[in-house]
């Protein structure tokens, strides 16, 4: 593992055509080359195994809070703010004292 300064990308995934991952890999591409930094995304840290959404969006959520505290920072993407999971991921963020990026 790195030891370069590390950003969660964070926004909107449910209810988006392929998870919205297209704009996830386009901000953390756009993170990389501005600040030089190893950005996490979320759809690299699990694979959905379950039919129901709901699953899905909970086994993700304990995962996805799981890395904040691996992170230096977290990037909202636009549109952060419609999403259930960006706004818990927010609420941890500011509970660990991590530095908080918008777009």
């Amino acid at each position: 593992m790195s030891n370069r300064y590390r950003v969660y990308v964070s926004g909107p995934i449910s209810g988006k055509p392929s998870g919205n991952e297209p704009a996830f890999r386009e901000a953390a591409q756009k993170i990389e080359r501005l600040i030089a930094a190893d950005t996490v995304v979320p759809h690299d840290l699990y694979t959905p195994d379950s039919p129901c959404p709901c699953v899905v969006w909970c086994r993700a959520m304990v995962i996805d809070l799981d890395m904040l505290p691996k992170v230096d920072a977290i990037y909202f993407m636009l549109g952060w703010h419609e999403s259930r999971g960006a706004r818990r991921e927010l609420f941890e963020a500011n509970r660990l004292g991590l530095r908080l990026i918008f777009e």
